[in-house]
């Protein structure tokens, strides 16, 4: 609790605050968003409208969550209150939306009812948090002067990558998956003010809580936030590991762990683009922390709270159904003692907890589509057998193989090959090389949640290695992998007599890692050069010309073309920054698809007319990453056929930079 001049000071700033958000919402509105040629301080204005609008998403949802935990779950201190609430009141939100959607009620006018009805709902709860979040802020300084050392390198550079994120961050979106589904998806259903389905975009209709947050931001004209409340879900999961750790590993285990996980020099860059695998993450190691804390406590408030996290975990990617099915095993091994009438409660108030919160995104499919898991494993609308194979040949195209051989290989070929396990990003992504250590796990004494984790984290990575064998796909065991190696870490500088300097050590070791994720983020915003658009400097329009290969070719068709004209984007699934005249592959595969199907230049030009195709935007890179991708070899011809018999034969080409080109179809 605040005393009564912390109370009264942080009322006053509150207040202040406010005002600044009203004035800075009210001019935003009045002025409108920034086109994409605009330079100059109406950028300052874009950059705080959308900083402005996290920050009122984000107290709004910890107010959310502290009203509907505070009678089931007793959290005292800040961090933890903000790790449990502030989550689920992003998903309590994320629902609201989804069902104005369901309910073709998508509109902005609706959207920013539905906000401020939250927001006023959850006042005095959220009014608490920022407060109290006020009042720890003031004391940093006096907890900075009393920190040793280490701790203070490691604090410094924390904030030095979490900067370097927030730039990142406030940049015009441009990454992959954003510009495919992420941000695309949102906005097509923004557009027709419902949800429905998109079978050319079938990453869209999966279940997308997340998804449901950044369309909050686009209704009300800023994708920027987006990548903010990403930046938020990452955040929030390295403090889950640090909280996770200081109750449960030696001390300072909860700093070395956190440390492990940012350092990762693909974590800030993950947190910083408008992905959903960050929430994912997140959903998926509270439900984890939850289950391990009902095993302590006992408490059937915990296992339920434990559901309802893996809930959103499901509400958020497919993928999540393994550890659900993992910890629900785990349920019932805890529980074996009891009668069955005990298990068969327990089970019901975790697994059922987590179907009912997931169910409305399964059902949406299921209706939509008669396929709950669309467009997996029973295909549906727009997906035949033929075009299901090729996408999962894609997905499975990932890593080394699926032979003993390759398996057995895997921890090793993640290191050393890890250009096989990558996307379009694959040149920092790889794992920490303190992950390892988790191994030896198994060789020390060890608590029992630890044991959890590391059981968790095994069956995460098996269920991963026969899926698709994407680094980015291995993000919720980074967070207990993170914990496994601060412990071993922790249990040899223990063993080792160095106790005197133990804590030197521990932070001294995870500064060098962050020290080095410091420098490789400097290096990366050297290439990006964030601050230039941030500060209205370069216009949007050019830093993404800059920054995306088909951008400019993109403004082409908008600018040149008739708006009856039909591009096939050939191997390239973003369609964020064009309008209809686009028809992006967010398969991948329509081409080569095509080709097959015709076999001949003017059968395929036939086949274009007919589906009211009339130009063609091809980027080789793009196509030669997808070929590289296929060992049966069929992109690979589909890209020679274009590049030898149809291009020469059946295309003017209209334009061409250095990243695309756009070709119309000039034959019959």
């Amino acid at each position: 609790m605040l005393s009564a001049d912390a109370h009264r000071r942080s009322s006053l700033v509150l207040r202040a605050s406010l005002a600044g958000a009203v004035l800075v919402i009210g001019s935003r509105l009045v002025l409108g968003e920034r086109s994409l040629t605009t330079t100059g301080p109406r950028a300052w204005l874009d950059t705080a409208f959308s900083l402005t609008l996290a920050l009122i998403v984000l107290s709004t949802a910890a107010g959310i969550g502290q009203r509907v935990l505070r009678h089931c779950l007793e959290t005292r201190s800040l961090l933890n209150r903000t790790l449990w609430s502030a989550p689920l009141g992003l998903g309590i939100l994320a629902y609201a939306v989804l069902a104005l959607g369901l309910m073709g009620l998508l509109r902005p006018v609706v959207l920013a009812a539905m906000l401020i009805a939250a927001a006023w709902w959850s006042r005095r709860a959220a009014q608490e948090w920022l407060m109290e979040v006020g009042s720890a802020l003031a004391r940093v300084p006096q907890a900075w002067q009393l920190a040793r050392w280490p701790k203070r390198l490691f604090l410094l550079a924390g904030l030095l990558i979490l900067l370097l994120a927030l730039l990142q961050a406030l940049m015009p979106p441009y990454d992959y998956d954003g510009l495919m589904y992420h941000l695309q998806g949102p906005r097509l259903f923004l557009q027709a003010g419902s949800i429905y389905t998109l079978p050319d975009n079938w990453q869209a209709n999966g279940p997308a809580t997340l998804d449901m947050i950044f369309l909050l931001g686009l209704a009300f004209g800023s994708d920027t936030f987006a990548k903010l409340m990403h930046l938020t879900c990452g955040v929030l999961l390295a403090m889950a590991v640090f909280s996770f750790g200081q109750q449960y590993l030696r001390p300072n285990g909860g700093w070395f762990a956190a440390a492990i996980l940012i350092s990762i020099p693909i974590f800030p860059i993950w947190s910083s683009i408008a992905y959903t695998d960050m929430a994912w993450a997140l959903f998926e190691f509270l439900g984890l922390y939850a289950v391990i804390l009902w095993r302590d406590q006992r408490q059937k408030e915990w296992l339920l709270a434990g559901g309802l996290f893996m809930g959103l975990a499901l509400g958020s990617k497919y993928l999540a159904l393994g550890t659900t099915a993992v910890l629900c095993l785990w349920v019932i091994w805890q529980s074996r003692s009891k009668r069955a009438a005990v298990i068969v409660q327990n089970v019901l108030r975790f697994a059922g907890t987590a179907l009912l919160v997931s169910s409305p995104w399964y059902l949406k499919n299921w209706l939509m589509t008669g396929n709950p898991v669309y467009p997996f494993l029973f295909g549906g609308v727009g997906w035949d057998r033929t075009r299901l194979e090729g996408l999962m040949a894609w997905l499975l195209s990932f890593g080394n193989g699926r032979t003993v051989w390759d398996f057995l290989r895997l921890p090793l070929d993640v290191y050393m090959r890890r250009g096989n396990f990558t996307g379009f990003m694959g040149a920092i992504e790889w794992p920490s090389p303190l992950f390892p250590l988790g191994a030896f796990h198994a060789l020390i004494r060890r608590k029992p949640q630890l044991n959890t984790v590391g059981a968790v984290v095994f069956c995460q990575c098996v269920l991963w290695a026969l899926g698709s064998q994407q680094i980015r796909f291995l993000l919720p065991a980074f967070a207990g992998l993170s914990l496994l190696a601060s412990g071993v870490a922790l249990h040899v500088l223990q063993v080792a007599s160095v106790r005197r300097w133990s804590f030197a050590l521990t932070l001294g070791i995870g500064g060098t890692f962050l020290g080095a994720a410091v420098v490789i983020a400097l290096m990366y915003a050297q290439g990006s050069r964030p601050w230039s658009v941030i500060a209205g400097v370069e216009s949007k329009d050019a830093f993404l010309r800059r920054m995306n290969d088909t951008y400019a070719a993109q403004q082409f068709i908008r600018a040149r073309l008739d708006p009856q004209a039909r591009v096939l984007m050939m191997w390239d699934g973003r369609g964020y920054y064009c309008d209809a005249r686009c028809l992006p592959d967010t398969a991948q595969s329509q081409w080569t698809d095509l080709v097959e199907s015709t076999g001949d230049t003017r059968s395929a030009a036939m086949e274009l007319r007919s589906r009211g195709v009339t130009h063609l935007l091809l980027s080789l890179a793009d196509a030669a990453f997808v070929a590289q991708r296929d060992r049966t070899g069929r992109q690979q011809r589909a890209l020679d056929f274009f590049l030898q018999e149809f291009q020469p034969a059946c295309t003017r080409t209209l334009y061409q930079d250095t990243g695309a080109k756009v070709y119309e179809v000039a034959c019959e």
